[in-house]
């Protein structure tokens, strides 16, 4: 996951909320989340590319990503902020 982020980020991606989020050269902060998870193999490679209530989602239901506590926190978690 931390690798995509990283090669993203070296590579000059743009930011980009629109129909650009899912090219090679442009995410948003979702789509960057959900296309290194699925580069991590964490999801499948057909796998839908949401959004950030999608991601919220997942945490509540443990899917992938779940809730921890501040003495948890390390290197690489992602924050997900919703309702």
């Amino acid at each position: 996951v931390m690798e995509w982020m990283f090669d993203a980020k070296n590579s000059g991606m743009t930011y980009d909320m629109g129909s650009g989020r899912g090219t090679e050269k442009s995410a948003d902060c979702s789509s960057a989340v959900f296309r290194s998870l699925i580069y991590g193999g964490f999801l499948n490679s057909n796998a839908y590319i949401g959004n950030t209530e999608t991601l919220f989602s997942m945490g509540a239901k443990g899917d992938i990503m779940y809730e921890i506590s501040p003495g948890e926190i390390d290197y690489g978690d992602i924050f997900v902020a919703g309702v």
